[in-house]
């Protein structure tokens, strides 16, 4: 399948700001050592008020945790979680509405009638490698079979969006009846990818399948990234992506620049209250020249990368203070429950 040029780079792309992984990327200069003994976790404060914000990998494994003390201390001495968008249950039913109407065609059409018999041909293969039924997708639009793809393959391996950081903090503030709040406005998040063009959102599709491949290994680099507190090695995957294909410019302005500043404008917000905010939004939205860090730093905030803290617990059975991810949680993903698909062959 020949694919336009200006898409080749999108779907990892959109995965790097969807569920933070790379692209095939040559490893650049090495980080230093000093550099990597802190988590990605910053610490903003204007005078003494304080706020923190997390890198946060969207899919995650069960190897990611415990998290390290500094993290769970973090989020202990803060009163309120704010995330990208509210997913507590009211948020999440409103996202699943939203993208019932964004993410679907409606009834009576389906993707059949919206895309060319190749990328169809194609678009089965790739549910059918995955075990997953087209019936059951058919109405997805091809922004959303994207994506639904793409985190099946990670699933695959074991990378499961109950995982992320988002899902973790999320299920222990509603634990802790800690309150939540949302940065974005939910219908402009979804905007940025279901407000692509039908012929955009097909290139999107077809690419995103040629690519299923490679996306495992762009994830443990990324994840390996994250756990180093390595913001540089983070930086370099959505750099080097870019410098590939300049024609990617637009789509990264709308998936991370655009967003970054609405997401350190909420940081200011915060700052300007007397309660600690712990903010948790994806990795490469603080990285780079225009990233948050960069942003909040240019507005004369002090903001600083927190260090690594000792682990003194001996075992991982009790994940730390109530830190144990994915417990009897669905992600707002979720749209149908997954045993539909179980038992229905793929077309």
């Amino acid at each position: 399948m020949n694919v336009d040029r200006r898409y080749r780079r999108l779907p990892l792309l959109v995965l790097l700001a969807v569920a933070l992984s790379g692209q095939g990327l040559m490893a650049g200069e090495a980080t230093p050592q000093a550099e990597l003994d802190k988590c990605f976790l910053w610490e903003v404060r204007s005078g003494d008020r304080l706020a923190y914000v997390l890198g946060s990998v969207h899919v995650g494994l069960p190897e990611m945790y415990p998290l390290n003390p500094a993290i769970n201390d973090a989020f202990a001495a803060s009163a309120v979680l704010a995330l990208e968008v509210d997913l507590t249950p009211e948020g999440a039913g409103k996202m699943m509405m939203q993208l019932a109407q964004k993410g679907y065609y409606p009834e009576g059409e389906t993707l059949a009638d919206h895309i060319g018999e190749e990328t169809l041909s194609r678009t089965k293969d790739a549910l059918r490698s995955l075990r997953l039924p087209y019936s059951g997708m058919q109405r997805m639009r091809p922004w959303l079979l994207m994506v639904t793809l793409t985190l099946a393959k990670c699933a695959t391996e074991g990378y499961q969006q109950a995982m992320g950081l988002d899902q973790h903090f999320l299920g222990r503030a509603l634990k802790e009846e800690k309150p939540v709040v949302g940065i974005e406005d939910m219908d402009k998040h979804l905007d940025v990818l279901a407000g692509e063009p039908p012929e955009t959102q097909e290139k999107m599709l077809q690419q995103g399948i040629e690519e299923l491949k490679d996306i495992v290994p762009y994830m443990k680099r990324t994840l390996q990234a994250w756990q180093q507190g390595d913001g540089k090695g983070i930086e370099d995957l959505i750099r080097e992506a870019l410098a590939k294909d300049k024609d990617l410019q637009g789509h990264h302005k709308r998936l991370f620049d655009d967003r970054n500043v609405i997401m350190a404008d909420a940081i200011e917000t915060y700052l300007k209250t007397e309660t600690v905010h712990f903010v948790v939004v994806g990795a490469g939205h603080l990285v780079g020249p225009k990233g948050i860090v960069k942003l909040l730093t240019d507005r004369k905030y002090r903001v600083r990368q927190i260090e690594k803290k000792p682990v003194v617990a001996a075992g991982r059975e009790d994940f730390g203070k109530g830190d144990k991810p994915g417990v009897g949680r669905k992600t707002v993903s979720e749209l149908r429950p997954e045993e539909e698909f179980e038992e229905e062959p793929a077309d």
